[in-house]
């Protein structure tokens, strides 16, 4: 058998379990700006996202449990039985789950009246048998059974985040049973979550102490009368609700499968459709830690870069001549590198692609005259219609050539925005890399800014044009299905000279007056604060959240405020309503203001 390190790994995850975890652990208000509740589906996102950064796991799939568990419910007829029913809340958040593994290409899978720890016992023997590792991912402790030399548990403790690694070794210290007899252990102990009642006064030492002086769920029952005192009266009484528990806390390792072993990998994630999806649900910091670390390089090692594109380095008379031989009707992907401080900005290099012609690349000092005024013709010809990213940038560093811009048609930034608003970048190299799947900056120790800063050689200014090209035809039709196209030709496009006016001409601002307010305003500040601390009889932070509750609940004794993960609420809104019974909420309501 191959050694452990260069088997792969598969990881399996209990979807509904994982789900469940995530939405009773995480606030009930975590929502988008539009209402839609994201608990459960950030939650879950957060664990997928730390599996694969953290485990790196070579192929992955989500079991979740479908219909009813019909062969325990014949067993043990209250199996899980006082559950309540789904909550509408996570209802609603499942489907939301599904669009995240989908665009992911993670496969999903389920079988009628089947629950996902069983498909996870029954993939787990077909992956060790395959010469895998397996490394299942569930807060459900009934997967312990399957752990052996080549399958670890990823166990979710409390919420999604606080995981502990479970081998062999590691369930045996914990619970004084290897993880075969588990379920013998579940059957006598009793599990709550899943209604099995097990043996009244029976915990997991007593458990695990007489299954190593019995061996065995059977031999015990059989030599139960062996065990003296209440302990063995009450196996006794209970010796049938044992048999059925351990019954139904076994998983069906030889369930038939409904996708076959090799069909659970990743496959190829639709960049756009993740970016999209977490954009929606307003994941910006899971998306970027996402995509820095698993799509990004992901990407990379597929080798999708534009280090293959040819670039024509312009030196002194070719740039005139590349910006002559194209049609004037053609458009113009222009990239500029500026220097300076907006908005005292200058052109330092350009690069220029489209017309079907070799993307061209130069620096404006090395450039002849005759060059740089064909570019200050093309960028100031309002019948040369060009394509930019960034209408603002581009016309200050013109500026600082004496130039003017007239015939933007497209500013793909622009654009960008008006189909994503809730992002927070829109920057060339992660539009390249989102729509086009292809990296700008490479290896570089600037990757993540704006490619047209990555690096000043004439070579990645160039390739950042044609990127740009090549981004035209993807963003023109986002704008098309949004029915943004209008709104982008006849409002915000031709905003941008007005804005770049203004940002030229600056703000006049008066000093003394700024001070004047500074002051009054800190000595208000000062004055509520002396007052807040002499209302609640001491002196504190009002800053803080956490001292805030300790003075307002515990000591002050007001009416607790809705309940949130580090304690009670004491943001502006949660506060209003608990006015009345002391002075100094209103007070803190003015210091807040």
């Amino acid at each position: 058998m191959s050694d452990a390190a260069a088997r792969e790994t598969l990881a399996l995850l209990d979807g509904h379990s994982l789900a469940y975890r995530a939405f009773f652990a995480l606030p009930e208000d975590l929502a988008t700006s539009t209402g839609q509740l994201t608990n459960a589906v950030y939650g879950f996102s957060t664990m997928l996202v730390k599996l694969l950064t953290e485990h790196h796991p070579d192929r992955v799939a989500v079991m979740f449990d479908q219909g009813r568990p019909t062969q325990r419910l014949e067993v043990l007829p209250d199996y899980k039985g006082h559950r309540e029913e789904t909550p509408d809340a996570l209802r609603s958040q499942l489907p939301l789950i599904d669009e995240v593994l989908d665009a992911l290409a993670i496969p999903r899978v389920s079988r009628e009246d089947t629950e996902a720890d069983d498909l996870i016992a029954a993939y787990a023997r077909q992956a060790v048998g395959a010469d895998m590792e397996v490394l299942v991912v569930t807060g459900d402790r009934d997967a312990f059974q399957v752990v052996d030399d080549h399958v670890r548990v990823l166990y979710t403790r409390r919420g999604v985040t606080d995981t502990v690694l479970m081998d062999a070794a590691a369930i045996t210290e914990k619970y004084g049973v290897e993880p075969a007899r588990y379920p013998m252990l579940a059957a006598l102990r009793g599990d709550p979550s899943d209604n099995i009642p097990g043996v009244p006064g029976v915990g997991d030492k007593t458990a695990a102490k007489l299954l190593s002086d019995y061996g065995d769920l059977d031999t015990l029952l059989a030599r139960v009368d062996e065990v003296s005192g209440k302990r063995g009266a009450a196996l006794a009484e209970h010796a049938e609700a044992v048999r059925l528990g351990y019954r139904v806390a076994c998983l069906d390792a030889e369930l038939e499968v409904p996708v076959a072993l090799d069909a659970l990998r990743m496959g190829e994630p639709d960049l756009e459709a993740v970016r999209r999806v977490f954009a929606t649900l307003e994941f910006r910091q899971l998306w970027e830690r996402l995509d820095s670390q698993v799509l990004r390089p992901a990407t990379a090692q597929a080798g999708a870069s534009l280090d293959d594109v040819a670039v024509e380095r312009a030196g002194p008379g070719d740039l005139a001549g590349w910006i002559a031989a194209r049609r004037a009707e053609a458009e113009i992907a222009v990239v500029a590198q500026v220097a300076g401080h907006r908005p005292h900005r200058r052109l330092t290099a350009v690069g220029l692609a489209g017309d079907e012609a070799v993307a061209v690349a130069a620096e404006l000092d090395e450039l002849a005259e005759q060059d740089r005024a064909a570019l200050g013709e093309l960028l100031a010809d309002p019948n040369r219609p060009l394509v930019v990213h960034g209408a603002k940038g581009l016309r200050h560093g013109a500026g600082g050539w004496g130039w003017s811009l007239a015939g933007v048609v497209l500013d793909v930034e622009l654009a960008a925005y008006l189909c994503q608003p809730q992002e927070r970048v829109y920057d060339l190299e992660a539009l390249a890399r989102h729509r086009l799947g292809v990296e700008l900056a490479g290896d570089t120790e600037d990757a993540g800014q704006l490619a047209l800063d990555v690096a000043a050689d004439r070579q990645r200014v160039g390739l950042a044009a044609h990127a740009l090209d090549r981004l035209v035809p993807t963003v023109r039709a986002d704008l098309a299905e949004r029915e943004q196209l209008a709104l982008h030709d006849e409002v915000e496009l031709p905003l941008t000279p007005v804005l770049a006016r203004m940002e030229a001409a600056g703000i006049a601002v008066d000093l003394a007056v700024l001070e004047d307010l500074a002051g009054s305003l800190g000595s208000r500040v000062d004055a509520l604060r002396a007052e807040i601390h002499s209302l609640a009889g001491r002196e504190f932070n009002p800053d803080s959240p956490k001292q805030l509750q300790q003075v307002l609940f515990d000591e002050l004794g007001l009416p607790k405020t809705k309940r949130i993960q580090t304690g009670y609420s004491t943001d502006a809104q949660a506060l209003a309503p608990i006015a009345d019974p002391h002075p100094v909420v209103e007070r803190l309501l003015d210091y807040r203001e």
